[in-house]
């Protein structure tokens, strides 16, 4: 199920693979690339609170409009085009981002960028200039503080809630990321039959 060597993606594959899941969870709305850069920007940081590393390799600029990674903005302009061969992720990554949609995939536009305009990672880089980075120090320090309770919204408590409940296996889905993190490489391939009987 593994495709890409130690789960690095780019942000244009992991674009594309939240399009695809917008578009079954909310096939009347329309998904505007602000809208996937803020998704964008939850994944990796969430990703980098749970797992430990980031899931894409690019870094976010702080722009007027909030968190962007600047080449999967010129690359869709202002609307995104759906992909109808969604990439294949691997399993952390996809319990992430099937939650990742799920809460924040149906917040609107307005209201999605005032949170992440709200949030330390991009306020304190943003009064440093204009298209400053956004470092992943600064977004694993913040999203830490969130996980911990401050800062805490309605829409990061749910995100929490869906990463903090048991499934099939009896692993939550940050336990099983916990787990992940533990293991070495190769051991980790077989993640889902060894939570299975964790």
């Amino acid at each position: 199920m593994l495709k890409k060597k130690d789960h690095n993606y780019t942000a244009l594959e992991i674009a594309k693979e939240i399009t695809s899941r917008l578009a079954k969870l909310y096939p009347e709305k329309k998904i505007s690339i602000t809208a996937i850069q803020k998704l964008l920007y939850y994944s990796q940081a969430w990703h980098l609170h749970f797992n430990k590393k980031p899931l894409f390799k690019e870094d976010f600029e702080a722009w007027d409009m909030g968190p962007v990674i600047p080449y999967v903005w010129t690359k869709f302009k202002h609307e995104i085009h759906l992909t109808k061969k969604p990439i294949l992720v691997e399993y952390i990554a996809s319990n992430l981002l099937d939650a990742i949609c799920e809460v924040y995939g149906d917040i609107d536009r307005e209201e999605i960028s005032d949170m992440t305009h709200s949030e330390d990672p991009w306020l304190k880089s943003k009064q440093k200039g204009r298209s400053i980075k956004i470092t992943q120090s600064s977004i694993r320090k913040y999203f830490k503080k969130i996980y911990n309770g401050e800062n805490l919204n309605d829409y990061h408590k749910s995100f929490l809630d869906i990463m903090t409940t048991k499934s099939k296996t009896g692993l939550t889905p940050a336990r099983i990321i916990d787990h992940w993190v533990e293991m070495k490489p190769k051991e980790a391939l077989d993640l889902p039959e060894k939570a299975m009987t964790a």
